[in-house]
């Protein structure tokens, strides 16, 4: 498999939706391009929990049908989206967003508080940019709480996925591409992207 190809841009000003709608397009447009997909960027969506198209993971329709996933990610000023030959999640979080909320107690399961794992902003925000790019992945997202997800603790080098308390069996992760965003007067922020083995 090759590795997901993964584009990160800042927002200019305050544009607002239709905005950072033209820069995701824009983004994703580039990242099929390197992956070999030259089609128009048409987002679908199905909810892999009641089936609905009116939410729902995103997926490019003409990638897709080549076996080309992709995922999508924005904080208030930063826009992530990411292609992959299999299921893909990305996630982008903002540490001095992070550190605002007591996201602890919906984000850590207990094993994960069992071991102690740190709880500094940095390491929060870690945690949480795996676990959603995970659950975006398995095409669940947050139906799955992140608290129903054990992973190895930052710092403890290649993430792991320790234990899985959600529907089915545990997805199988076989690439991770972790990063840190920052630039003059925007807050840093920490990415995750996940790529799982076989169709979720």
């Amino acid at each position: 498999m090759n590795g997901p190809v993964l584009r990160v841009a800042t927002a200019h000003g305050d544009g607002g939706a239709a905005s950072r709608d033209a820069l995701r397009s824009r983004l994703l447009a580039d990242v099929l391009r390197q992956v070999g997909v030259d089609a128009p960027v048409t987002l679908v969506r199905r909810c892999r929990v009641c089936g609905s198209h009116a939410h729902g993971k995103p997926e490019v329709a003409a990638a897709l049908a080549v076996g080309v996933h992709v995922s999508l990610a924005h904080t208030s000023a930063r826009t992530a989206v990411v292609a992959a030959t299999g299921p893909v999640g990305v996630d982008i979080e903002d540490v001095d967003a992070v550190a605002a909320h007591p996201v602890a107690g919906v984000l850590l399961s207990p094993a994960e508080h069992e071991a102690g794992h740190p709880l500094d902003a940095e390491s929060l925000t870690r945690t949480w940019v795996r676990k959603e790019a995970l659950l975006k992945a398995t095409g669940y997202g947050l139906h799955v709480p992140p608290s129903a997800v054990t992973l190895s603790l930052p710092g403890a080098g290649e993430p792991r996925l320790l234990g899985w308390a959600g529907p089915g069996a545990a997805p199988v992760p076989v690439a991770w591409d972790e990063g840190r965003c920052t630039r003059a007067g925007l807050p840093t922020a920490l990415t995750a992207v996940v790529v799982l083995a076989g169709a979720p």
